[in-house]
């Protein structure tokens, strides 16, 4: 492997044609949803899933995330946060204005923040980031969010280093470091997966397979009137698991619901509530917001509304035909396997049979 990797330079480049240049390859943001790793909302979907990546890289004017207030303010804060850095421990670091790409696979890319550079080790490179103390006491711990570690260890592939810095700005104030080391196994595993994805999915243009089921209805938009299919015992079962553990979130649902009641009626219009010196729940109003007149707008200007109108296509209702009602039978031995199947979510859950109870 050569030393040193191939160097776009991003001097002049405008925001879109660095934009542009993103989608030849695969970036450090990247990697986690290209390995399979990236994190889950609230709702199971992943922050960036290979099929948002696959889109990105294939189909023309997609752009991907393009930020928000709080990456934005991570982005102005970068300097200072190098600089911070590097007068607190004493490292020269220099701002790398290259997109740097992989000497043996050129669409494995990256974009640095800083190198530190005359260091004993050899170069190194330093990733900065903006968070909270309760984010960072996690991450110091060992629960460094899995993307972010997927993203160093890719930005170590690409430039050859063997050492990596993580320069954390805790409460907007306190500069602390993370060193993180190269992994020749991680790396060799990103090599294999990138080249399949690469390959086989991009340069192919055959999407990689959904993750979630909101991303197979992004990959089968539009049902066939005229195909049915004859449902597996295995796919039959899943739909009445799918039934009865919508069920029983229904349930757990409306007893929540009671508990709102609860809490709501007890703090009238207190805006928090303390216990024992601590704030464990606030009720307070967002800001007031704008609320277009759509039908109005429609009656006073109709033509002008029609000119800024389009049609959007419907989407696919996914409505169950049978009810619990209907598989009675088979309800103690699917609650069962329902719990068999995801054994490691039920420390989270209160201690009962699976079910609440009806009364």
């Amino acid at each position: 492997m050569k030393s040193h990797p191939t160097k776009i330079s991003k001097k002049g480049m405008t925001l879109e044609q660095w934009r542009e240049e993103r989608r030849n390859g695969i970036g450090g943001s990247d990697s986690a949803g290209v390995l399979g790793l990236s994190p889950v909302d609230k709702d199971g979907k992943p922050y960036k899933s290979a099929l948002d990546i696959y889109r990105n890289k294939t189909e023309p004017g997609a752009i991907g995330f393009t930020g928000n207030e709080k990456t934005k303010a991570g982005t102005m804060l970068e300097s200072v946060i190098g600089q911070m850095f590097s007068e607190k421990y004493n490292l020269k670091i220099r701002k790398d204005n290259f997109i740097r790409v992989h000497p043996e696979a050129d669409f494995i890319r990256v974009n640095l923040d800083f190198v530190i550079v005359g260091d004993s080790r050899g170069p190194g490179v330093l990733e900065v980031k903006n968070t909270t103390r309760y984010n960072y006491d996690h991450w110091a711990s060992g629960s460094l969010p899995i993307n972010y570690y997927c993203q160093i260890q890719h930005e170590m592939l690409v430039t050859g280093y063997r050492w990596a810095m993580m320069a954390v700005l805790v409460e907007g104030w306190e500069i602390v470091p993370i060193p993180i080391e190269a992994d020749d196994d991680i790396h060799e595993k990103m090599i294999k997966v990138y080249g399949d994805f690469w390959n086989k999915n991009v340069l192919a243009r055959v999407p990689p397979p959904p993750q979630t089921a909101a991303e197979v209805e992004k990959v089968f938009p539009i049902s066939n009137p005229r195909k049915v299919i004859l449902a597996a015992d295995v796919t039959a079962t899943a739909v009445f698991k799918m039934i009865l553990a919508q069920d029983m979130a229904a349930r757990w649902k409306k007893i929540a619901e009671e508990y709102e009641f609860q809490i709501k009626t007890a703090m009238g219009d207190a805006e928090k509530m303390m216990h024992k010196n601590r704030t464990v729940l606030s009720w307070k109003n967002d800001a007031d917001g704008l609320l277009f007149k759509k039908n109005e707008f429609a009656e006073d200007h109709p033509d002008l509304y029609k000119k800024y109108t389009e049609v959007k296509p419907g989407r696919r209702r996914f409505l169950t035909k049978v009810t619990v009602g209907d598989f009675m039978a088979l309800k103690p031995k699917l609650i069962k396997e329902i719990e068999g199947e995801h054994k490691n979510e039920q420390a989270d859950r209160p201690e009962t049979d699976g079910v609440p109870s009806q009364g």
